[in-house]
């Protein structure tokens, strides 16, 4: 019986909330994401060529600096510009890699955007390219996705200004006009949709 000795690769991607900006424990506009990514070969031969590149989320930015590797090159995201990319070069038979890298999630949040969504590739020369997978969902290489808790939170302040003093009383009186100044503001995490004043 003939043995063909090869690699057989997978690759998976987990989230980590590093820095929870507004300490609400969940990842929310502001916070910032760490993706360990974690590719093995669990073949009898040695993948060779191995080259992995990921481009994070648009609702996200990349931190700058914070790419690392087990091995290899870093060769493209570390000055905090996509795609992440990491030329690994040889992974030996049941040997892996891990690569890391930070993002943060935009702030404020486009309306309507509830999560953000991050897979990478793993390509070589002598197996199929391989996408990351979220280990905690039965599907296979899905996206790693991370809900966003993100809500408007709107506060009104209404004050009023004597704009003519018609009897120069120095103090509002009939006849006498007000100015009302109303300042509506947003402070939550995401926009506020269809306000009516």
């Amino acid at each position: 019986t003939p043995i063909t000795p090869g690699p057989f690769i997978t690759a998976f991607k987990l989230d980590t909330l590093v820095v929870d900006a507004d300490s609400n424990g969940y990842p929310s506009p502001g916070d910032t994401l760490l993706y360990t990514v974690t590719i093995n070969n669990t073949g009898n031969g040695p993948a060779s060529g191995v080259v992995f590149t990921d481009t994070p989320d648009t609702n996200t930015t990349l931190v700058s600096g914070s790419v690392t590797t087990t091995q290899g090159t870093i060769t493209g995201g570390n000055a905090g510009v996509p795609p992440v990319a990491v030329n690994v070069g040889s992974i030996a038979a049941n040997a892996s890699v891990t690569i890391t890298f930070k993002v943060t999630i935009a702030n404020p949040l486009p309306s309507g955007v509830t999560q953000v969504a991050n897979q990478g590739l793993v390509s070589g020369s002598n197996f199929p390219s391989t996408p990351t997978d979220d280990p905690r969902t039965p599907q296979p290489n899905d996206p790693t996705i991370t809900p966003i808790v993100a809500a408007p939170l709107i506060a009104a302040s209404k004050t009023d200004f004597l704009l003519v003093d018609a009897d120069n009383s120095g103090s509002a009186s009939p006849g006498d006009t007000l100015l009302y100044s109303v300042i509506i503001r947003n402070t939550g995490n995401t926009a506020a949709t269809n306000v009516q004043f």
